[in-house]
């Protein structure tokens, strides 16, 4: 795969997407001369150790042995991530890729048309009916804002692939319902169900509120530019396409309200940015297949309600922030993988009920608190839960849980 860059940088990770799944892992068996799948997906990501381009070579070339795959009538998009997060992506046009062959990939990513909008709001007059009617791949440079999105969302029927990188965004933001659905307006158009990539502007700080709710045929690894600091309300609520691990931005701060609530394709781990410090209600609410540890950063001390519930893909352990202040209701209900003990620092000053039911994997709960606290009704099981408090606590705690939540409470 080669790939022509615009400047000196450094690139430290390649994804792979396809639309059928494709050997990501397997066994060559010599006899039989057939590849035995160990591992099939749709995505497939190579980490990449810091590799870099000069000013006088903004070439790299990349070589790799894949399994036979028919990609006749689909797509294989390849994607290099820079040490920025920032992406060049490749599509791979489709053919039968036969074993024992070697194939000379496309430089250049293929679309239908390259569009300059120079004044924001003037795309529907760029292109004419038949464009819109018949446009699936496209490249959009400039400036834009809502009317054009407008637009791409609902005057474009078959539009599946949109690369938007270089163009600047009115207020440097995805606008509110870009292309998802507002389910509070039922007069709203509902979401754009058949786009399927989507590369966002490198400039953006803001993806808006329900931006790509809805979204069900955007798929791959979803890659959010470095810039962004707020991913807003619902923007991705309901995006079941995206699969793999989900990398959040280095300068991201804020994740409102349900912004990735239902994102059930998303099977690898949730990294986040040490910089975050919010995270709203029901952010991840029904994320069932991350996997992995959930480490919170430091600067995250209130956790709202049904903030991971029913995430019962986590398999690793819960590790919160020393400053941990408050969590609320169902918060962690359903995460019933997470494992090791889960520590809860003395900073932490009220837990509302619920907060962790369904938890039932996890070894301990140990409390830095001296005195009791919070709703009674917060752990995963009566019977069989162990408590640890400091050893001088372990009376006031029995007495604050009574006869009634038979916790194993002990000391440390």
């Amino acid at each position: 795969i080669k790939f022509e860059l615009d400047s000196e940088t450094t690139y430290t990770q390649l994804d792979l997407e396809s639309e059928i799944p494709f050997i990501v892992n397997g066994v060559f068996d010599i006899l039989t001369g057939e590849m035995i799948p160990l591992k099939i997906s749709n995505t497939f990501t190579l980490n990449l150790e810091n590799v870099s381009t000069t000013v006088n070579d903004n070439t790299i070339v990349l070589y790799l042995l894949l399994a036979p795959m028919d990609l006749s009538d689909k797509t294989l998009i390849a994607t290099l991530i820079d040490s920025n997060n920032n992406s060049t992506p490749k599509i791979i046009e489709g053919k039968n890729l036969e074993a024992g062959k070697a194939y000379n990939l496309p430089e250049k990513t293929k679309v239908d048309i390259d569009i300059n909008v120079s004044t924001m709001g003037t795309l529907s007059s760029i292109l004419n009916q038949t464009q819109k009617n018949t446009i699936t791949a496209m490249r959009v440079t400039g400036e834009i804002n809502k009317d054009d999105f407008n637009v791409m969302r609902n005057e474009m029927p078959k539009l599946k692939y949109l690369d938007l990188r270089e163009v600047k965004c009115a207020e440097d933001k995805i606008p509110n319902f870009a292309f998802g659905q507002d389910f509070d307006n039922p007069n709203y158009p509902s979401a754009n169900i058949k786009i399927s990539t989507i590369i966002l502007p490198n400039s953006i700080r803001t993806i808006g509120k329900w931006a790509f709710s809805g979204c069900t045929s955007l798929s791959g690894i979803l890659k959010i530019p470095n810039e962004v600091t707020t991913i807003g309300e619902a923007a991705y609520n309901g995006c079941t396409g995206f699969s793999g691990d989900l990398k959040l931005p280095n300068n991201l701060k804020r994740i409102e309200n349900w912004a990735f609530r239902a994102c059930t394709g998303l099977n690898g781990s949730l990294i986040f940015p040490d910089g975050l410090h919010t995270i709203g209600e029901a952010a991840f609410h029904g994320c069932s297949e991350f996997t992995g540890d959930l480490i919170i950063p430091d600067g995250v001390t209130r956790f709202n309600m049904a903030i991971f519930k029913d995430c019962y893909g986590f398999d690793g352990i819960l590790k919160f922030s020393n400053k941990l202040s408050w969590i609320d209701y169902f918060a962690f209900e359903g995460c019933k993988n997470i494992k090791g003990k889960v520590y809860l620092p003395i900073t932490l000053t009220d837990i509302e009920m619920g907060a962790f039911l369904g938890c039932n994997s996890v070894e301990a709960f140990r409390f830095a608190n001296v005195k009791p606290f919070g709703n009674r009704r917060i752990f995963p099981n009566d019977y069989s839960t162990i408590i640890e408090v400091p050893s001088e606590a372990v009376g006031s705690y029995r007495s604050y849980y009574g006869s009634y939540y038979k916790y194993i409470i002990r000391g440390y």
